[in-house]
């Protein structure tokens, strides 16, 4: 069996990562259309050092992208998991909560007290991997998106990362 590692990406991981998007977009799980084929993974705000990989023999596998969540000083307590995918090949192995695992770990690195993210409801499968990972829903728009004739709520889920939390779930 292949060894899975988990890392903070790189510059070279980037063909990769377009490619683990390409292959699991869907209305179900996105909103926004599919990330073009030419139009690089990294950004100036999403640099390498914000994304945590899951790997097989250097090739990512994986991937959990940090973002701040709004760009202003009053919030750069939160982070935000602004991308989380697991290439198809790799789905049910364990790999989803491993990087969310060490996506909390990063983000606790990086200061934060609070971790979100936003899921669709017609993606089950993604929301129990962040339950499992102790996410909570926090708000709910209902309706926001119509994906394929059906209108679809958007949840708002976040991970409470302060001292006081972490000593009442130990």
């Amino acid at each position: 069996m292949q060894e899975i590692s988990i890392r903070v990406a790189t510059l070279a991981d980037d063909a990769a990562l377009r490619d683990i998007d390409q292959q699991t977009w869907s209305p179900s799980t996105a909103p926004a259309d599919r990330w073009p084929t030419d139009k690089p993974f990294f950004t100036e705000s999403a640099g390498p050092d914000l994304v945590v990989a899951a790997d097989v023999d250097g090739t990512a596998i994986g991937y959990s992208r940090l973002e701040s969540v709004f760009p202003v000083p009053s919030t750069q307590h939160v982070l935000g998991i602004n991308g989380f995918a697991v290439h198809p090949q790799w789905q049910g192995r364990g790999v989803a909560g491993r990087l969310l695992t060490a996506t909390i770990a990063l983000a606790r690195e990086r200061g934060a007290r609070k971790l979100t993210l936003r899921v669709l409801a017609s993606n089950p499968g993604a929301i129990r991997v962040y339950q499992r990972a102790g996410f909570v829903e926090e708000g709910r728009l209902t309706g926001l998106f119509l994906l394929e004739g059906q209108y679809v709520d958007d949840l708002l889920m976040s991970l409470d990362l302060s001292d006081a939390q972490l000593a009442t779930t130990s």
